[in-house]
């Protein structure tokens, strides 16, 4: 997908990250040639857990379903990574079929400003702490943000910001449970994702989604990039002040 789908403000800051990161644009290249290929490839027989691949403007996006929800998902990476890890996950043999994963296109249309509406999800292997974790998290709204204090207050752990930030950091299933919405307590973004340049992708998905960012041109600096909104702990989410660009 190209860069320009990326609309409004969201599109300004991939394409001017775009502009010193020879990395992300080898990423990008990477994947544009990939969906070629994975246009062309034949779905695997069988009816068990099927997987497939999305062309983002930001790299490839990964998505496992097992027939009623997702069971994986994840921004970047590459294939037999994300197989191994969610094979290993849930116990079960994944295979190449994107016409039976049903949410992929309210997955392809995020990338491209529309609201995502809640997607089933199924947590395997998690503990209790955990999945009360991942279930706060998928309450946050679009247009909102919450910081990983507030979230541990969900989860019924007052206090655990550290450990539910950690438990974060470990999301098996990227969008349905929407990680990138959870922020630090100083309105900094924090981190998203093992890549380097993971800061600068979260601020343009939380600007799809509305929310004001501002970043002061520093190279993924996650102390550098801020959600403008004022942190309100009583109102406990971050509410943005008008809707994306069209």
């Amino acid at each position: 997908m190209a860069t320009d789908s990326l609309r409004g403000t969201a599109g300004e800051i991939w394409r001017r990250h775009l502009r010193w990161c020879p990395a992300c644009q080898a990423e990008g290249e990477r994947v544009e040639s990939l969906a070629r290929v994975w246009a062309k490839r034949d779905s695997e027989d069988g009816d068990g857990p099927a997987y497939a691949a999305l062309d983002t403007p930001l790299g490839a996006f990964w998505a496992a379903w097992d027939g009623t929800a997702l069971i994986g998902a994840s921004l970047g990476g590459d294939e037999a990574e994300f197989v191994h890890a969610v094979e290993r996950a849930t116990g079960t043999i994944l295979r190449w079929a994107p016409e039976a994963i049903p949410v992929l296109p309210e997955l392809a249309a995020f990338w491209e400003g529309a609201d995502l509406p809640p997607l089933p999800f199924r947590l395997q292997r998690v503990t209790p702490f955990r999945r009360a974790v991942f279930e706060a998290v998928a309450r946050i709204p679009r247009g909102a943000v919450a910081s990983y204090g507030d979230i541990a207050d969900m989860a019924g752990r007052p206090g655990g910001a550290q450990a539910a930030g950690q438990a974060i950091a470990r999301n098996p299933i990227s969008l349905a449970i929407p990680c990138h919405r959870i922020i630090r307590a100083d309105g900094t973004l924090g981190e998203y994702g093992p890549s380097p340049c993971g800061v600068v992708r979260k601020a343009v998905m939380l600007s799809l989604e509305g929310v004001g960012v501002e970043i002061d041109g520093r190279p993924c600096a996650a102390s550098h990039v801020t959600a403008t909104n004022t942190h309100d702990p009583p109102n406990r989410y971050l509410k943005s002040e008008s809707p994306p660009a069209p």
